[in-house]
């Protein structure tokens, strides 16, 4: 391979770069002396030639379409003549191949598409399907933006609630009971634990907004765990933190209903 040799700045070329720099374009400069456009920014800077902020704005408004009536005129011509059926390119009608491309190729809007794109990355890992550089910057990107949702709490809370709703959980055997009872006895607590209802991450068996009261029933054997204890206690605490007070029914005080209602009264009056 051939080493590009480096073609040296003459006296001759400096001096026209200082007489022309403020009338001419990088582009233009490039054409007059034969170079390229990364030798002419890089000869200016050496001779520390800048131009200033107004010569900057002048030149936009001369090439720039938006100002340039001439080039406005000229780009207007070329696209009605590329695209003779597509009509007043200003009133907004998409461009023939970009719409094709949007209601054909888009996998978003074509369901044989989607179900190519799908198909193809099927069992295959991140790094199969980018390489392992680029899948490790993915990774990196998709771990900081998670992270950043589950950071705000309307995002867990919602998280959490679509998750419950979708296991389609449905009343334990004691809450079962529970409900007769509150239904019965016109108790003021609706029941909430199928993911209805998510505060600061955890979902209560059954609740009253006014005044805030809640009622978790726990059983005998799972809410003894030495984890679910600490589980427990965080959620407690949670309930707390929002105003809420909450009373524990465990799994074997329901054999006794009048019990119950008593200290449901009990708790209610506090």
């Amino acid at each position: 391979m051939k080493k590009r040799s480096y073609k040296k700045w003459n006296d001759r070329e400096k001096e026209i770069l200082r007489e022309k720099y403020l009338n001419l374009s990088n582009v233009e400069l490039a054409i007059l002396l034969n170079r390229t456009q990364k030798s002419i920014i890089s000869k200016l800077t050496t001779l520390g030639l800048k131009r200033p902020k107004e010569w900057k704005s002048k030149k936009m408004k001369k090439e720039n379409p938006m100002f340039n009536k001439e080039i406005k005129k000229k780009r207007k011509d070329t696209i009605k003549q590329k695209y003779p059926n597509w009509g007043n390119f200003n009133i907004g009608v998409k461009r023939p191949h970009l719409t094709k491309r949007n209601l054909e190729d888009n996998p978003m809007k074509n369901p044989e598409s989607k179900k190519k794109m799908v198909l193809k990355k099927k069992g295959k890992s991140y790094e199969e399907q980018y390489g392992k550089e680029i899948a490790l910057k993915k990774k990196e990107k998709h771990s900081q933006i998670m992270k950043q949702k589950w950071s705000d709490e309307n995002f867990r809370n919602n998280r959490r609630k679509i998750i419950l709703k979708s296991l389609c959980k449905r009343p334990t055997k004691p809450e079962k009971i529970m409900m007769e009872i509150i239904k019965q006895n016109n108790l003021p607590f609706n029941y909430v634990g199928d993911g209805e209802i998510i505060i600061g991450g955890f979902n209560p068996d059954f609740l009253s907004k006014n005044p805030k009261h809640i009622i978790e029933i726990n059983g005998d054997y799972w809410h003894n765990l030495s984890h679910i204890k600490e589980k427990d206690k965080r959620k407690l605490e949670t309930y707390a933190k929002y105003g809420y007070k909450t009373l524990i029914i465990w799994e074997s005080e329901l054999k006794n209903p009048i019990q119950v209602i008593e200290k449901i009264n009990k708790f209610i009056r506090r």
